[in-house]
C-alpha cells in the first residue's frame, strides 16, 4: 500500500480484484513459506523489506504488513532517502510507489544479500487462459539467468511432484525484459521476479491460495536458489538405469546400484514392485539416507534349481514426494 498523490488516497500497488485475489495481500504468505525454507533448508540468513507486523498504521489505519516496503525500510533507517527514497520521476503522482520498487534493491545492497528474490502473481487483461510460473531476469545477466533457470527447474520438480498440479505449466527458461525495476541496479547481487502463477486465470488463482500448491512451490523456489548457490546444476529426479541383473542362488543379498539424476532431499525411500515372476518373490522396501544406499536389493534364496526371471518396478520416492520409477529384470540361475 503506498500514497497515490492523483488520487489523494492510499492505494494497493495491485488494487484490482480477480478471482477473490489483491496481490499486495497474497504474496506475502509466500515470502513467509520461501523465507522458512530457506532459513532451514539452505542455512542462509533472509532479510525482508516488508513487515510482518499487525500493528495498525496510525494513518492509513491498516496492519502494517500491507504497507509497502519503502515505508517499512524509513522507519527502519530513518534519514536514509538513498534506500527508500529515490525515483527518477519526483513529480509523479504514484513517486511513492516508484520508491518502493527502488528501495527493494537498495536495501538488498545495504545488507549485503547475495540475491534478491521477488515473488509477484501474474495477470493478464485481455486473456482469461493465461496461466503458469515465470521467472524474468534483466537481458545481458547470465548469473542471474542461471538463477532464474535453476528456480523454474526447481519449481517444476517440487510442483508437479503433486498429483492436482502434475501438468501445471512451468516455463522451461527465464524470460529477459528490462521493466522490471526489482531487477535493476548493483550487478554483485543476483535477481530474479517470480512470477508464480496467474491470478486472473480461475484455475491459477485457486493454485495460488491452496496451501500444499504454496508449499511445494516455494520448496521449487527455494532448492532451485540452493543449488545455484553451491554450484550444482539442477535436474529433475529421477532414476537414469538399474541394470538388468543375474545372480546364482545362494549368493546372498546382492546390491545394483541405481543410477540416478537430480538432487533428491533424503531420506529416500525405495519400492519394488514385482511385475511378473516364474515362482515366489517378495517386494521389497527400504530407506535410504544418502546416496552410497542407491541400491537395489536381492536375494536368490538358495535351494532352487530352476532358472527364474523376475521383472520388476522399483521406485525412489525422495523426502519432498518427488517419485521416479523405472523398470528392470532379475534372472536367478543355479
Amino acid at each position: 500500500m503506498y500514497y497515490h498523490y492523483g488520487l489523494k488516497s492510499w492505494e494497493y500497488q495491485r488494487p484490482e480484484i480477480s478471482n477473490g485475489i489483491i496481490e499486495d495481500l497474497l504474496t506475502p504468505s509466500h515470502g513467509y513459506e520461501l523465507a522458512s525454507l530457506i532459513g532451514v533448508r539452505s542455512g542462509d540468513d533472509i532479510f525482508e523489506p516488508r513487515t510482518r507486523s499487525n500493528t495498525i498504521n496510525g494513518t492509513t489505519k491498516r496492519p502494517w504488513w500491507e504497507m509497502a516496503a519503502r515505508y517499512t525500510l524509513e522507519r527502519q533507517y530513518p534519514g536514509r532517502t538513498d534506500i527508500w527514497g529515490v525515483t527518477s520521476q519526483p513529480t509523479s503522482n504514484q513517486r511513492e510507489y516508484l520508491k518502493d520498487i527502488n528501495s527493494r534493491t537498495r536495501y538488498a545492497n545495504e545488507v549485503g544479500a547475495d540475491a534478491l528474490i521477488s515473488l509477484h502473481t501474474n495477470a493478464s487483461a485481455t486473456n482469461p487462459n493465461a496461466r503458469g510460473t515465470w521467472v524474468l531476469v534483466l537481458n545481458g545477466r547470465p548469473t542471474d539467468y542461471a538463477l532464474g533457470q535453476s528456480i523454474l527447474c526447481g519449481m517444476k520438480e517440487q510442483i508437479h511432484a503433486l498429483p492436482a498440479y502434475a501438468d501445471y505449466h512451468v516455463d522451461d527458461t527465464p524470460r529477459e525484459s528490462n521493466l522490471y525495476g526489482e531487477n535493476a541496479g548493483f550487478p554483485d547481487i543476483k535477481k530474479v521476479v517470480i512470477e508464480t502463477g496467474f491470478h486472473s486465470n480461475a484455475a491459477d488463482a485457486a493454485a495460488l491460495q491452496d496451501p500444499a500448491f504454496i508449499t511445494a512451490a516455494m520448496k521449487g523456489v527455494e532448492k532451485g536458489y540452493r543449488l545455484d548457490r553451491d554450484g550444482i546444476t539442477c535436474e529433475p529426479f529421477k532414476i537414469k538405469s538399474i541394470p538388468n541383473v543375474t545372480f546364482t542362488y545362494g549368493s546372498g543379498v546382492q546390491k545394483t546400484p541405481i543410477a540416478i539424476q537430480g538432487s533428491p532431499r533424503f531420506p529416500v525411500v525405495y519400492k519394488s514392485e514385482v511385475l511378473s515372476c516364474g515362482g515366489t518373490c517378495n517386494p521389497y522396501t527400504k530407506s535410504i539416507t544418502d546416496t552410497s544406499g542407491l541400491t537395489m536389493d536381492f536375494t536368490c534364496a538358495a535351494g532352487s534349481t530352476t532358472t527364474l526371471s523376475v521383472k520388476l518396478r522399483s521406485t525412489l520416492t525422495d523426502a519432498d514426494q518427488v517419485t521416479s520409477s523405472y523398470e528392470h529384470s532379475v534372472t536367478c540361475k543355479k
